[in-house]
Parts: C-alpha cells; structure tokens; sequence
C-alpha cells in the first residue's frame, strides 16, 4: 500500500496477480491519469521497475461522505451494496457490504411482508451498514494524514500479535 497525499487522499497498491504485477489506486476525477504517472514515476524512484504496459482498467468510484450518501431505496425499488452506497469510503472496498446487504435483503424479503411495510423494514436494517459506513469516515483522517497514521501506528492499536 503506498500513501502520497501530494497525489491523492486514498491510497495506491501494488500486487501480484495470474503472474502479473498490478499497480493501480484511487484519484480524485481531475487528473487522474496524470496523478497515476506521478505515483508510477514515485515508485520507480524506490525501485520499482514497470514493464510494458499489458492492460489498463480505469473506473469512477464515489467515495460516500456520510451516512445520507447511502439509499437503500423506496417505492418498491430496493438498492444493495454499492448501488446504495455501502462501500467503505476508508478503503473502498464494496463486495463484504454487498453479500451482507444481499443477506439483510433476503431476509425482508422472506419475512412474509408486503407492500410499503418491505420499504421501512429494509431501511431500518440496513442501519448497521449505514452506521458502518459512518465510522469508517471517522477512521479517514488516520489513515490518510501522515503524522496521525505515524501515531496510530506506532501505538500499536489493533495490530497483529504473535503468541508462541
């Protein structure tokens, strides 16, 4: 994971995949592909060494603020995981708030209700997912500012220990 707040305020990776090396990140839309050959640039002054280029992929991800960024729908029309805004705005990563929310849905669903009731029913379980959301956004300035991920780090909060 690399963290460059001069390029963007998410992060960037860098990974192995089907005997491919994958160098991809988050960008503000102004920019973007000129903020990719920054960081690309960036990481070939710590050594990385790119090849040619085998495939580009490039996508729009809004990234939710809070929790009214995220709609579970209404009127009969019920709306999961991205769709609804449930995507982590700290890491972006949206399939684990799919499948749950596919699960809450499938429940509302069969619970035997009808009508206008399955709209209010859905909203109010989704809640978890919206309260997830907004405590991910808290979580932000932590990850994203250096001296206070240095903190975090450094105290060791949440971090892996080992137990002989």
């Amino acid at each position: 994971m690399f963290f460059d707040n001069d390029i963007t305020d998410c992060y960037s990776w860098g990974l192995s995949k089907d005997e491919y090396f994958v160098f991809g990140g988050a960008f503000p839309k102004d920019y973007a592909m000129e903020r990719f050959k920054l960081l690309k640039e960036k990481a070939e002054d710590f050594g990385f060494v790119f090849g040619d280029v085998v495939k580009t992929e490039i996508c729009q991800v809004l990234r939710p603020r809070g929790i009214r960024d995220c709609n579970s729908g209404d009127n009969g029309v019920f709306l999961i995981g991205e769709a609804a805004g449930f995507i982590s705005p700290s890491s972006l990563e949206g399939i684990s708030y799919a499948l749950e929310n596919a699960f809450i849905l499938s429940q509302v669903f069969n619970s035997g209700q009808t009508g206008s009731i399955l709209d209010k029913t859905y909203h109010r379980k989704t809640r978890k997912l919206r309260g997830k959301v907004f405590s991910k956004n808290l979580k932000l300035p932590f990850m994203y500012t250096k001296h206070l991920r240095y903190l975090v780090l450094k105290s060791g909060m949440n971090s892996v220990k080992i137990v002989e």
